[in-house]
């Protein structure tokens, strides 16, 4: 890992992470659905044992991005993207402070 703050490893870990999950347990339209599948803030609250209900707040606040970014970070998507994808933007928001789902 990078060395660099901990928001940004944060991140990276969280990248990391979609790197891996297999794409049934990933859908970014749902912070937890009847299936197990998460979106990155469910999955973000859940790894970090965040409780439930779903909280953006407390997800933004790991990831150390504003309001603005986590609305376009966890915001529901209709392409449906895949692990990799929401592993690519995590990477790029990282690196630029940008979120592209593009």
């Amino acid at each position: 890992m990078l060395n660099t703050d901990k928001t940004t490893q944060n991140i990276l870990k969280m990248a990391e992470f979609f790197e891996n999950l297999p794409p049934e347990k990933y859908n970014q339209n749902d912070f937890l659905d009847g299936h197990g599948r998460r979106c990155i803030c469910g999955w973000v609250n859940f790894k970090t044992s965040h409780p439930l209900p779903a909280d953006r707040f407390h997800a933004a606040d790991y990831l150390g991005i504003s309001i603005d970014q986590s609305l376009a970070l966890f915001g529901a998507r209709r392409d449906d993207p895949t692990p990799k994808q929401a592993a690519r933007v995590l990477r790029h928001l990282a690196v630029t402070g940008e979120v592209n789902w593009g």
